[in-house]
């Protein structure tokens, strides 16, 4: 799957051995991030994906984040427009184009978009992806990839 997705140009991974360390990774990634980036988080309930999310919030220096998981896309202004995604509850890719998803995809915002595999049929082929791992209660593997 991964070979599809275009030219890796970075490969990086990390362990975190709590969430203030999933949050200051998010904002050691948040520093490289400017409008128009996506950035899609892939990882099962309570990975991390939310808390890395946090880090690149409080880098950007927007409202700290809630998970969207009911309302679905929440925007946060700061340094960047940013649009938190959560597709948890989505079930098709009609649900994705009745959200009007790829508006804000390919948006002058960074988006960054939880559960993306959901989203796979319509995300950008440039995008950062960041795969979160459980390896014990508060320890996470975290590989990020920067495709272009």
């Amino acid at each position: 799957m991964i070979a599809d997705l275009g030219t890796i140009k970075n490969e990086n991974e990390s362990i975190t051995n709590s969430p203030e360390e999933t949050i200051d990774l998010g904002i050691k990634l948040g520093t490289g991030l400017q409008g128009g980036d996506v950035v899609a988080l892939y990882g099962k309930l309570g990975a991390g994906k939310t808390t890395f999310v946090k880090g690149i919030c409080e880098l950007l220096k927007t409202e700290p984040p809630s998970s969207p998981s009911y309302v679905i896309i929440n925007n946060y202004v700061g340094r960047e427009n940013v649009f938190h995604i959560d597709l948890y509850r989505i079930n098709s890719d009609e649900e994705l184009y009745d959200l009007g998803l790829e508006e804000y995809l390919y948006s002058d915002s960074v988006c960054l978009v939880e559960w993306a595999e959901k989203a796979k049929s319509i995300l950008p082929e440039k995008r950062i992806e960041v795969y979160f791992e459980v390896v014990s209660r508060e320890t996470r593997k975290i590989k990020i990839l920067k495709y272009s």
